[in-house]
Order: C-alpha cells, then structure tokens, then sequence
C-alpha cells in the first residue's frame, strides 16, 4: 500500500500555504521566544503564543519527519535556520541549483502533507 492510500496529500493551494508558513517560522519562532520571556501575559498575548506555539511545534515536526536526510537537511537549513535560496544554493553547491530546488520543493511537500495529516492545514487555516 502506498503512502497516499492512508490519507490525502496536500493540495497545490495548501502546499503554497505551508511554504508561506514555513517562509513565516523565524518570525514566529522569535516572536514565541519573546512572549515566552515575559513574566505576565495579557488575555490576548497568552491565545497568540499559545497560537504561535502550536504552529512552531507542528512545522519542527514535519521537518523532523521528512523521510530523505539531504532533503531534510536542505529544508531546515532554508527555513528553520532562516538562509536565503542563493545561501541554501551556496552550502549545497555539489548539486545544480534546480535539484535544491527539487529538494526545496519536496520539502515543502513533505511537511504539508505531514500537516494535512494532523489536521492543521487547509488553504484557510494559515
């Protein structure tokens, strides 16, 4: 049985919303950091982390779970590591810039599949 036979791969609509999402992380991530750090949160500022929280979780997940190391290894590179396409391009400079691409793009994949999976992604949710 294949991999798609358990469940339904993302959408071209919900990849493109993962990608900006994962384009989104360091923000997150930072901002996560900076809410985590204060003593008293207000109402507001307590449902946002706990927001943020939940999302820079799920995409450090679906990271981790991507089967291929070096497509891993470029995805948390060019977005949990916050590097450019031209510095992920740089670092991976034994392959062709279309084949990080490939990877960049498989990475993508993976994670939103991943995501869909759990049931925190569709074309609104992000």
């Amino acid at each position: 049985m294949g991999q798609a036979e358990f469940y339904s791969l993302a959408t071209e609509s919900e990849k493109n919303a993962v990608k900006a999402l994962m384009t989104q992380y360091p923000r997150l991530s930072k901002t996560l950091k900076e809410l985590a750090a204060r003593q008293l949160l207000t109402q507001r500022e307590q449902q946002v982390k706990e927001s943020i929280e939940r999302k820079v979780e799920n995409i450090e997940m679906a990271v981790r779970l991507i089967q291929d190391d070096e497509v891993r290894a470029i995805t948390e590179y060019r977005f949990i590591k916050n590097h450019t396409r031209q510095q992920t391009l740089m670092r991976w400079n034994r392959v062709t810039d279309r084949t990080v691409d490939r990877y960049i793009n498989a990475g993508i994949e993976s994670v939103a599949n991943t995501l869909k999976l759990i049931g925190q992604v569709d074309e609104t949710c992000l």
